[in-house]
């Protein structure tokens, strides 16, 4: 898609980008609240750093959040993970 294309469509669907941001906002909002207030600071900062349109963070909300992202204990599970 062009830069032209891709401001087309948004010019065209106002709504979309609307309701895309305002997804955004609840589950990186949730995800942050839920990172500082278990003082996983290195959550915090990936999940502020990253936007993946609410995907890292509802992962980390239901799933992720269980676990320290020190050495490589998160690394094992996501491999785990994907090898199933």
């Amino acid at each position: 898609m062009s830069s032209q294309q891709i401001t087309e469509f948004i010019n065209s669907n106002p709504w979309m980008v609307i309701v895309i941001t305002l997804w955004t906002l609840y589950w990186k909002g949730t995800a942050l609240w839920k990172a500082a207030s278990k003082k996983q600071p290195s959550w915090f900062v990936i999940i502020m750093v990253l936007n993946t349109v609410g995907l890292l963070e509802i992962g980390y909300i239901y799933y992720l959040n269980k676990y320290e992202l020190g050495g490589t204990k998160i690394l094992d599970k996501i491999r785990s993970v994907f090898k199933k």
